[in-house]
């Protein structure tokens, strides 16, 4: 890719004149030959966008998956102890103990 390409595809994704895209890349290759004459290494790298969009979508259902694990958990705790205390009714009425409703 030369720079006039990359200049074209800054103004054509960023929606800016040719010029601002030309000093945008001015910019960055000025600071990228700063730091070389430093002896600074420079890395360019490329990222997939669907990689960008699957980390976000990650991170936001984050708390969304936190809040089902709780209301399920409440859920569960809700169901087990009404069962125990259906089981615990059944148990009284079975051995003849007296329960509200009835008289002792």
């Amino acid at each position: 890719m030369t720079k006039a390409d990359l200049i074209a595809v800054l103004a054509d994704r960023l929606r800016l004149p040719s010029a601002r895209a030309e000093l945008l890349v001015d910019v960055v290759c000025d600071c990228m030959g700063q730091s070389m004459s430093r002896g600074e290494k420079i890395e360019i790298r490329a990222t997939h966008p669907n990689y960008l969009y699957t980390q976000a979508l990650v991170y936001a259902l984050g708390p969304v998956l936190s809040m089902m694990v709780v209301i399920g958990g409440i859920i569960v705790l809700s169901l087990g102890c009404l069962l125990l205390g259906l089981d615990l009714i059944r148990d009284r009425r079975g051995r003849g103990v007296a329960t509200s409703g009835q008289g002792l």
